[in-house]
């Protein structure tokens, strides 16, 4: 059993209904609509295990002011349906929202918040996981934080500082791992 299996196992991953049955042609054709192609680890997952739904939490890297993530499922490829029919899950449209391809393409979401969690595919970054925070809360002035709580403070005085790592553009991004492989490490069932 490959790590990814064990992994998704532990979670109780259960099949998207609704989307094909992985395979590396998908991939394949998928990686030709990016216009890049995918970090190894993700692929590898991506052909296996594609279209799933699971119930996880992850850390960041550097504080945020959601405290921890949390993904509500993997995309896959979603069976061709009407743009009114569709219920989400498909990696290409997934991808296509975001418009970041070939740089960076969507590999699953929080079924809650609607965060998007995004891979880097290309450049220095290439094979990072962030999240992508839907409440664009970078853009929130000091007095729209709690400033009671001690997290907060913290990520305050960093943002001040100019420490909260973000490349232009993507200050809405937030860091989770330096690879595919290392987010699923990081990944934990709730308690």
């Amino acid at each position: 059993m490959s790590a990814f299996s064990a992994k998704l196992e532990l979670l109780r991953a259960r099949r998207i209904p609704w989307c094909l049955e992985p395979s590396p042609p998908l991939v394949e054709n998928f990686e030709s609509y990016v216009g890049s192609p995918l970090p190894a680890d993700y692929r590898a997952f991506l052909a296996s295990h594609g279209g799933v739904f699971v119930d996880a939490t992850y850390p960041f890297v550097y504080p945020t002011p959601f405290g921890e993530g949390s993904i509500g499922r993997f995309y896959g490829f979603a069976r061709p349906v009407p743009p009114e029919r569709s219920k989400g899950g498909d990696v290409r449209e997934a991808t296509r929202l975001v418009g970041e391809a070939p740089h960076a393409v969507a590999i699953g979401d929080n079924t809650d918040s609607g965060g998007m969690i995004l891979l880097e595919c290309t450049g220095e970054a290439a094979g990072s996981v962030y999240y992508h925070d839907p409440d664009f809360r970078w853009r929130w002035h000091d007095a729209d934080h709690y400033k009671d709580d001690p997290q907060i403070q913290r990520i305050l005085e960093l943002r001040r500082a100019n420490l909260l790592r973000s490349k232009p553009g993507r200050e809405d991004w937030h860091l989770v791992a330096r690879s595919f492989s290392e987010f699923m490490a990081l990944l934990k069932a709730p308690t």
